[in-house]
C-alpha cells in the first residue's frame, strides 16, 4: 500500500471496475477431507434418486409430506422415508409408549 489509499482505489477501479465484488479475490481455502466425503455422499444420493421409479419417489415424498413425528429423531425420520421408498413396512410412532413397544419388539427379534 502506498501513502495515498485514494490513488490505490482509483487504480483498482480502473483495472477491475467500480464495484469491489467484481475484484479478484484471494484463493479460497482448500476443502477438507470431510467436505469431499460429504460431496461424494450427496452425489451418490442424487444419482440414486435419478434411477428411482415414479412410484418409489411418490412413496418417499408421501412420508416427507407427513413430516417428522415428535417421537422420532432426524435419523428415524429419514429411515422411515427411505423404508417407504424401498417398499418396506413403515410404522409412524404416535406416542412414547408406541416407540418403546417398537424398540422392545425389535430387541426381541434379534
Amino acid at each position: 500500500m502506498s501513502k495515498h489509499p485514494e490513488i490505490d482505489l482509483q487504480v483498482a477501479e480502473k483495472m477491475w471496475g467500480r464495484h469491489p465484488y467484481t475484484w479478484p479475490r484471494p484463493p479460497q481455502r482448500r476443502p477438507r477431507w470431510w467436505q469431499f466425503r460429504e460431496r461424494r455422499n450427496l452425489a451418490r444420493l442424487e444419482a440414486m434418486f435419478d434411477h428411482l421409479s415414479d412410484e418409489a419417489l411418490g412413496r418417499y415424498y408421501q412420508q416427507v409430506r407427513l413430516g417428522q413425528s415428535v417421537y422420532e429423531d432426524a435419523g428415524g425420520y429419514l429411515l422411515r422415508c427411505y423404508r417407504a421408498m424401498l417398499g418396506l413396512p413403515v410404522e409412524l410412532p404416535t406416542s412414547e409408549a408406541d416407540v418403546i413397544e417398537g424398540l422392545l419388539r425389535q430387541a426381541g427379534q434379534r
